[in-house]
């Protein structure tokens, strides 16, 4: 299998068929039909004039149809660029001259400030309309170095700037953290609550596409509902800021929720206190203190007996 993020989906639309490959606000859908999903939108893109190598810019919350368009693209050789969806005038002017896209797409709530901005914005409505449809054969062949995405990050520099993540830089990860955390791999959940504007978001999505788990996306955190999906979904990945973790710790059914299914937990953006690392260790899950580099392609988290320690 060639080591691309492309191949590794198809691989588990193969394999698993009938695994939810997504399943967004408890919207659910199968390996089987994202794959046949996102075989239109690389059509559609192509009837658009996108071609392998462009960028399209994504201004938007987290949707199903976000993330069905960064795969299609991705399936396609486009390039995929999500635009932070608080970004104001000035930055979007930036963000335009920095990654000068082929074709924009935004949310309806966002359509119109893109718009604005780019000059023309698809409504994101249209790639929502393409879930259902007739098959489309894929021949566009991806090589390991292609990029799959670029991400915007300031750095130390306050400048933006996009940092670019090839298949192989995504595929490296995930086969790292499949053989390191084997009970995270085949048939595993991730639960995100990260923007697709960030590394948290996209990087996630591609990273856990690629070992075969599914990914339940959340389109705004509430502690009571993502308490409730660690449990009955039995998620094995979670991976948030500290106040994510503080949240779903202070609810009252925290004490009682059988969290034994969760085997990787990693947190960072802000420091964590010891009582919050009790707090989840009296649980039997050990929060892993991790260190974001947007540039050096994602994050370094301690191991288990490192983070005991």
């Amino acid at each position: 299998m060639t080591f691309t993020v492309a191949n590794a989906f198809a691989w588990w639309i193969r394999e698993l068929p009938d695994q939810i490959a997504l399943e967004v606000d408890g919207d659910p859908i199968t390996y089987r039909e994202l794959d046949l999903w996102t075989r239109r939108v690389a059509a559609d893109l192509a009837e658009r004039g996108a071609r392998p190598g462009d960028r399209i810019a994504i201004m938007a919350a987290n949707s199903m149809e976000f993330a069905a368009l960064m795969i299609g693209a991705m399936r396609a050789g486009i390039i995929n660029a999500p635009v932070n969806f608080r970004s104001k005038p000035r930055e979007l002017a930036d963000f335009r001259t920095l990654i000068e896209p082929a074709i924009v797409f935004a949310d309806s709530e966002r359509v119109e400030a893109a718009s604005d901005a780019f000059g023309e914005a698809i409504d994101l409505a249209q790639i929502a309309a393409l879930r259902d449809g007739d098959h489309v054969d894929l021949a566009y062949e991806i090589d390991p170095d292609d990029p799959l995405f670029v991400i915007g990050t300031s750095g130390s520099t306050g400048k933006p700037k996009s940092t670019i993540y090839s298949h192989r830089t995504v595929m490296t990860w995930a086969a790292e953290f499949a053989l390191m955390e084997p009970g995270c791999g085949k048939g595993g959940s991730f639960l995100s609550l990260g923007p697709f504007s960030a590394a948290s978001g996209t990087l996630h999505l591609f990273e856990l596409i690629a070992i075969g788990n599914t990914v339940f996306i959340e389109t705004r955190f509430d502690a009571v509902r993502a308490l409730r999906l660690l449990e009955q979904r039995r998620i094995s990945t979670f991976i948030g800021v500290p106040l994510f973790f503080e949240r779903i710790a202070a609810e009252p059914d925290f004490a009682s929720a059988d969290l034994s299914a969760l085997k990787f937990a990693q947190t960072a953006g802000a420091r964590i206190s010891p009582d919050l690392l009790a707090a989840w260790r009296a649980k039997n899950v050990i929060l892993r203190q991790a260190y974001g580099c947007t540039e050096a392609g994602g994050a370094w988290a301690a191991r288990d007996d490192t983070a005991i320690d």
